[in-house]
């Protein structure tokens, strides 16, 4: 009895420790997102992961302290650690954070920006100095382009013509034979009209 006490002092005691831990590594999730940003699906895959981490680990520690004993005043001492930790210092890490992070990343780009000042003022240098050069390059290389285009324009000119030039002899050639249908149906009516003739004359004059 004298033992029980401690022990389950000591367990709620590690609990509030989880509760804070897990308040810790939740708010550096935090950070990370307004670090890089994240779309919806990929925090509740993270908030997925962070519960079911969170969950092991708090197991582990009741395991390791009960015996595997899930007690109320252990889900007590989560949430305390959790209140005592956002009530305190959560605000206070977060802007620390990420006000050193940013820092950081200013004094980074700066230390890059001047290590790579030279190249670039190399860079801009040469840029300037070959710009006639490069504008006459590009102007050369222009002009086997342009002669391409316009070869390329003369041949489809060139076989649409051909194309038009074909059309026109087949309706040539319809025309032709139409006129020729014309002129054969001419000269049957002519024929017909001519037989009708004589043979009227040769009913008027029976004798002959």
């Amino acid at each position: 009895m004298s033992d029980f006490i401690p022990i389950q002092a000591s367990i709620f005691g590690a609990t509030i420790l989880c509760g804070i831990g897990m308040g810790v590594i939740y708010d550096s999730i935090r950070i990370f997102r307004r670090i890089v940003p994240h779309n919806n699906f990929v925090i509740a895959i993270e908030d997925l992961i962070y519960w079911i981490c969170c969950s092991i680990f708090l197991f582990y520690v009741l395991y390791s302290k009960d015996d595997g004993v899930i007690r109320g005043f252990s889900i007590l001492g989560v949430m305390v650690g959790l209140c005592i930790y956002y009530i305190s210092i959560s605000k206070a890490y977060v802007k620390a954070t990420v006000w050193t992070i940013n820092k950081i990343k200013n004094f980074i780009l700066a230390l890059i920006k001047l290590l790579t000042a030279p190249i670039r003022f190399i860079y801009n240098f040469l840029k300037k100095f070959t710009r006639k050069p490069r504008k006459y390059v590009v102007k050369q290389l222009k002009k086997p382009i342009k002669q391409v285009k316009i070869s390329k324009g003369r041949y489809k000119l060139k076989k649409q013509l051909i194309k038009y030039e074909k059309k026109l002899m087949k309706e040539k050639k319809i025309e032709q034979k139409r006129l020729e249908v014309i002129k054969i149906e001419q000269k049957r009516l002519e024929q017909k009209s001519v037989n009708k003739k004589d043979l009227r004359k040769k009913t008027k004059n029976p004798k002959d």
